[in-house]
């Protein structure tokens, strides 16, 4: 296959997308021909030594009972990427070499900057999510609540107050993050209730400790006991990173610890990311970025040779860094035969 293309072919494709639809998936096409342009270049400096890579578009995949194969290790942290780097040799077609993650690059003809910060960072905190309403809902259904008037009250007292604001939030914050305590008090953490992280009925529970514990933690399912009823709360473990401030982060987190590698990119601004499991840290670089030339190019209908050059320059930059990915490295993922 082979695929060329230059960046005022791609500026104005991203000015088309701007205008017209601005979604995600547009850019699906373009970065997976991105990505084979780069093949190609590898394959034209390796020659013999070249191996070629499968590259998977997965971003409509969901979780089914039954899943096995790439499905089934996709949704190992519960998130599933837009694209997949995987085997193409014999014997090697069950790897997974790694993914990319692709970000929208407008929002109401708003550009979108994509930032993260470059270098070594340790995955040291887990944000546990929990429903509170789906925690009162299961009280109140409870055979012996539903019998009893009385229990029902007790249990709407911690639910809601005169204002309509749920007072239960509290008293099961506190309870949840007690059982928390009870459960990491082992492995050094830090347990807090994070206030400013509410959506909708949501809650967040944030756990700081050690990078080498972090997966030890198993804490997804938590047994409540509220007024003696008793339920097991299901919640959603992310993980973070404390100097990272990209709301994307416990998604880029979860995919690395499943692929081990990811691209991560708006169309604009690439960054690869790199997870080093033994020490638990991820290596941050950024490969290109082309917003500042995009933005003034989407700007002027002649664009200044200056400016020409410049993105010009950027986008060598561009197809050397991608073309300078060895996505045979180890560690690689096995797909477990069907």
């Amino acid at each position: 296959m082979k695929i060329e293309f230059g960046v005022q072919e791609y500026f104005n494709e991203l000015k088309l997308m701007d205008v017209q639809y601005g979604q995600e998936e547009e850019l699906y096409p373009w970065i997976y021909m991105l990505l084979q342009m780069a093949e190609c270049r590898k394959k034209e400096i390796l020659k013999e030594w070249y191996e070629g890579v499968s590259i998977r578009d997965v971003h409509k995949a969901q979780k089914a009972k039954g899943d096995k194969g790439l499905k089934k290790i996709l949704q190992s942290y519960g998130v599933f990427p837009d694209m997949v780097i995987c085997g193409i040799e014999r014997g090697k077609s069950e790897n997974v070499y790694g993914s990319i993650e692709i970000k929208k690059a407008f929002s109401k003809n708003t550009l979108n900057e994509l930032k993260l910060p470059e270098g070594e960072f340790s995955i040291n905190k887990i944000r546990l999510i929990f429903s509170m309403s789906n925690i009162r809902v299961k009280l109140l259904s409870r055979k012996e609540v539903k019998q009893d008037k009385e229990k029902q009250d007790k249990i709407e007292q911690y639910c809601s107050n005169t204002n309509g604001e749920r007072i239960i939030e509290k008293s099961i914050v506190n309870i949840i993050k007690d059982i928390i305590k009870a459960n990491v008090k082992k492995a050094d953490c830090d347990v807090s209730f994070d206030d400013n992280r509410r959506h909708k009925n949501n809650r967040h529970f944030v756990i700081k400790t050690k990078q080498e514990e972090i997966l030890k933690l198993d804490l997804e399912k938590l047994d409540i006991n509220i007024d003696g009823q008793k339920i097991t709360s299901e919640g959603k473990k992310n993980f973070d990173i404390e100097e990272w401030e990209d709301s994307n982060s416990p998604q880029l987190i979860n995919t690395l610890l499943t692929c081990n590698r990811v691209l991560y990119t708006n169309g604009l601004v690439f960054y690869f990311l790199k997870l080093n499991r033994s020490k638990m840290t991820i290596d941050v670089k950024k490969i290109a970025d082309l917003q500042p030339m995009y933005a003034e190019y989407k700007e002027n209908t002649t664009p200044s040779p200056q400016l020409l050059l410049e993105a010009s320059a950027e986008w060598d930059r561009l197809i050397a860094g991608l073309t300078s990915i060895d996505w045979h490295q180890p560690p690689v993922v096995e797909i477990p035969s069907i």
